[in-house]
């Protein structure tokens, strides 16, 4: 068994954020095209959400990838960390 004792605070941010843009531009981008079928004339507002959203997301993404890596960085230190198996083939 390996123990898992820290996890790198910046990388943690960058991976959870790089993952939120991915996730939240398919999220915003179905919600615009679903406003748009809804109400056609929303074109702007449907750009507004795509754009503006997908940042939005993102930027929470940095930010609880930073406070996760951070807590389990704090709790691992006091109490070990994951355990965990690797099998080489």
């Amino acid at each position: 068994m390996k123990v898992l004792r820290r996890i790198d605070v910046k990388s943690s941010a960058k991976v959870m954020g790089a993952f939120y843009v991915v996730s939240g531009a398919m999220i915003f981008i179905t919600a615009a095209i679903l406003l748009f079928i809804s109400d056609p004339t929303s074109g702007g507002e449907c750009a507004v959400i795509i754009v503006g959203g997908t940042i939005f997301y993102s930027i929470l993404g940095l930010i609880s990838g930073f406070f996760g890596a951070f807590i389990y960085n704090f709790i691992a230190k006091y109490i070990c960390g994951i355990e965990y198996e690797v099998e080489t083939m």
